[in-house]
Order: structure tokens, then C-alpha cells, then sequence
């Protein structure tokens, strides 16, 4: 834990950056903060078009045990009124989950029908690291907000943290603990629109923003995310053009794409529950 000094100097900032949710220090998830995670290929891409098409509520889990038949929806029908309808989606090591109703890739393991209406729980190797690690450290009450972002939505996301005006922490979920290019990207693309100036963000936020003006044209970002580790583990399991999807939403139904734009999920807190919904 950074000693006080260095504490007062991380609140000084309007923006916070984590590169990775292995490095999150706890004094930086606030309750007068507001939080936003990235897992932009492809955990909250999927998250966010869960949302546009009609879920009502969303449930983050990190990837699951090797026993994915145990009943997760019974962990939370409490939360809920009787005779809601749940589906359990999401994937494990970038392959969908067996039997589950969507799984990582907008463009081939998702079926809008399949969520709408209902509460989806969703299973992510990163991305859902990331929010459980948020989840695990967030201690006491009140709580902060913790907001979703990803390429489709990052401009709704920046206006509603505008709108709020409150100290931004963005928390890249990174590739296995490492620093990812398409989650500073998107990262950054938020700092952007937010109008703030490079002295008021600290060095990881900073990075976000350079990496943002570094790869301002989609078709030079998408050539090099393409050719680097995200883009070569995806190709492995089949699904190259979720990267295209993810960014640009080539392949997307057009109206998934531009609901999915003015989607802003935001988890609120149920005890120490985040349930995410859609502000749209």
C-alpha cells in the first residue's frame, strides 16, 4: 500500500489508470470514484450487447470451475422476483461454455432472442477476473459505481461519467495479467472524450491516451491488434473477426450495433452484490 503522501497524489488526479487488475491498490476504488472496467476482445463487447438486446439484469462471474452443472442461478434468485427467467452464458480460455445460451463472440455464439428478458450470468476468463477482483476489494458502504466500456460504447460511457463529474479510475482487464493494446485503447478513447488534460491524468492514464492518439484510425489499430497476441489466439479458436465486430461492428445486426452504442452498463450494489443493468 502506497504510504499517505503518495495516496493524496493518486486523489489529486481527475482520472486513474490500472493496467491490469493484478496491480488494483485499494485506496484508488473510492466510493466518490466511479469505476470503469475494459475487456474490450471480448468480455464487455458481449456484456454490452447482452445488455442492448433486452437483458434486464447482468451477473459477472470469473471463469468457471471445471463443474459448470452446479445451479449458479440459485445464488441469486433472491435478488429477483419469482419467476424470473435466468441464462448462463460466457466462455472459459476463449471457447464458449457447453450448453450455455451465448457465448464470447457477438458474431457466432450469440443469439439476441436468447438474453431478452431475462438475467444473464456470464462466465469471463479476464474480463470477469477483473470484476471480481473489483468486487473482492471494493470494502464498505457506500459503494462506488462500476461502469462497462468497450469500442461500441466508450463515447455513452465518457458522458455519463461527464454528466457525474466525479475522480475516473478505468480498469484494463489485460490478457492473463498482462497489458493489453485494444483495452488502453478504449481506455484512453474514454479519457479522451472526457476533455481532460494530460497533467490530469496520472502515468497509466496517461499511457491510455497516447495509445488512444497513437491508434486514432480504426483500420491501423485493427491491423496491428490482428497481427499481435489477441488477434493470434483468437484466430486459433476461430474467431479472427470478432476483432473487426469488437471495433468497428462489421458483421453486427446494424440495430444490436447502435443500441449497443447508447448502452451504458452500470453495476449497483445489492449488499456486496454488483448487478449490472443498462442505461441507455
Amino acid at each position: 500500500m502506497p504510504n499517505d503522501v503518495i495516496q493524496q497524489i493518486d486523489l489529486s488526479y481527475a482520472a486513474i489508470g490500472i493496467s491490469s487488475p493484478n496491480t488494483i491498490q485499494p485506496h484508488l476504488l473510492r466510493p466518490e470514484s466511479d469505476i470503469v472496467i475494459i475487456d474490450a476482445l471480448r468480455s464487455t463487447t458481449t456484456d454490452v450487447a447482452v445488455l442492448a438486446a433486452g437483458a434486464t439484469h447482468l451477473l459477472i462471474e470469473a471463469k468457471p470451475p471445471e463443474d459448470v452443472t452446479v445451479d449458479v442461478a440459485a445464488l441469486y434468485r433472491h435478488l429477483f422476483p419469482d419467476g424470473t427467467s435466468f441464462v448462463i452464458g460466457g466462455e472459459k480460455h476463449g471457447r464458449p461454455l457447453p450448453g450455455a445460451a451465448f457465448g464470447n463472440s457477438i458474431l457466432t455464439d450469440f443469439v439476441p432472442a436468447r438474453v431478452d428478458g431475462a438475467v444473464a450470468i456470464k462466465y469471463s476468463t479476464n474480463g470477469g477476473h477483473a470484476f471480481t477482483t473489483v468486487k473482492r476489494l471494493v470494502a464498505g458502504s457506500p459503494k462506488p459505481a462500476v461502469f462497462l466500456a468497450t469500442f461500441a460504447n466508450h463515447a455513452a460511457v465518457a458522458a455519463r461519467l461527464r454528466e457525474r463529474g466525479r475522480q475516473v479510475v478505468i480498469v484494463n482487464s489485460a490478457f492473463y495479467g498482462r497489458c493489453s493494446l485494444e483495452d488502453a485503447v478504449v481506455g484512453g478513447r474514454v479519457l479522451r472524450n472526457l476533455g481532460l488534460l494530460d497533467d490530469q491524468l496520472d502515468d497509466d492514464a496517461l499511457l491510455m491516451s497516447l495509445a488512444a492518439d497513437r491508434f486514432g484510425d480504426d483500420a491501423e489499430l485493427l491491423s496491428t491488434l490482428h497481427g499481435h497476441r489477441i488477434g493470434t489466439a483468437l484466430a486459433h479458436y476461430g474467431h479472427a473477426d470478432d476483432i473487426d465486430a469488437a471495433v468497428t461492428g462489421r458483421g453486427v445486426d446494424t440495430a444490436l450495433w447502435t443500441r449497443m452504442r447508447h448502452t451504458v452498463p452500470v453495476a449497483m450494489w445489492v449488499g456486496d452484490i454488483p448487478v449490472v443493468t443498462a442505461r441507455s
